[in-house]
């Protein structure tokens, strides 16, 4: 715990160091859009796993392949997360070269 503490200590004096030379604050907005990508992200994950479920259940009629949707799309679902933080990363730096071209 110490440790974070002194990791918190240090990376609030850069921020206040990058504050004071001018560098713009965006973690706001970056914060906001990450959460936002998380849980649209975690929404399709589960309303597909659960439509896959349901469709197992009507064709097979068995309870155990309720586990079959998790384990086929878990590669769709995770390349969809890589996909979305790296929308994300783009649009974070197209915000700050926007921000330096401009102002």
């Amino acid at each position: 715990m110490q440790k974070f503490r002194l990791f918190m200590k240090r990376l609030t004096a850069i921020n206040d160091t990058l504050e004071e030379l001018g560098t713009p604050k965006k973690y706001q907005k970056l914060h906001t859009c990450a959460k936002r990508v998380l849980i649209g992200w975690l929404m399709c994950s589960y309303t597909l796993n659960t439509f896959d479920m349901i469709w197992w259940i009507h064709v097979t009629e068995d309870r155990w392949c309720t586990i079959i949707p998790y384990i086929t799309n878990h590669f769709h679902h995770v390349n969809m997360l890589i996909d979305l933080l790296f929308i994300t990363f783009l649009w974070c730096v197209l915000i700050v070269y926007i921000y330096y071209i401009f102002f």
